[in-house]
């Protein structure tokens, strides 16, 4: 007899039952052995999102509320003088890099040139400090200092000198016209 043949000899109640069981299994078993896992893997990946999101945002809230007191509690404000010659200029300078723990390792004179009123002196720079206290020292000249203005820098370091690191700058310092 083949199965067939068997399905057919079946009663309409057993037909029915077979039928019902048939699309139970078809429909039950994918929900619950693969939709309601993934639903709930789902589920436990939103709460941690979520969880994420509220620490997220408790640190930004955290951070502006630190740079805030950061902010408030600044450094006395040191102006530069504005040099009438180099060794003025460099000397303001270079008292204000001690003050933040950077040292000068060489200053090179890469040319002159006329404009305007000014005389405009390329130099190159280089630096030894560790990366902070030399964006402290940039950041202080470049609202200090607004005739000594730079052009490019470049930071390196090695094992040898880590946790410090050479700063090599090109700059252009505007000196007034004698």
């Amino acid at each position: 007899m083949d199965i067939v043949e068997k399905i057919q000899n079946l009663s309409a109640r057993e037909k029915a039952i077979i039928a019902l069981t048939v699309l139970v299994v078809f429909l039950y078993v994918p929900y619950s052995f693969i939709y309601q896992p993934e639903r709930a893997e789902l589920a436990r990946k939103h709460q941690a999102l979520d969880s994420l999101t509220t620490e997220l945002n408790r640190l930004n809230s955290s951070l502006v509320v630190k740079v805030g007191q950061e902010k408030s509690v600044d450094m006395p404000v040191i102006t530069l003088p504005e040099a009438q010659d180099l060794a003025q200029m460099l000397d303001s300078i270079s008292r204000e890099a001690e003050r933040n723990g950077v040292e000068f390792i060489s200053i090179t004179q890469e040319g002159f040139s006329q404009v305007g009123p000014y005389v405009q002196m390329k130099c190159k720079v280089e630096i030894r400090s560790r990366f902070r206290p030399l964006n402290k020292f940039l950041r202080q000249l470049s609202d200090k200092h607004r005739l000594f203005m730079i052009q490019s820098l470049r930071y390196e370091t090695n094992e040898a000198l880590y946790p410090s690191g050479v700063a090599i700058l090109k700059a252009v310092a505007l000196l007034e016209k004698k």
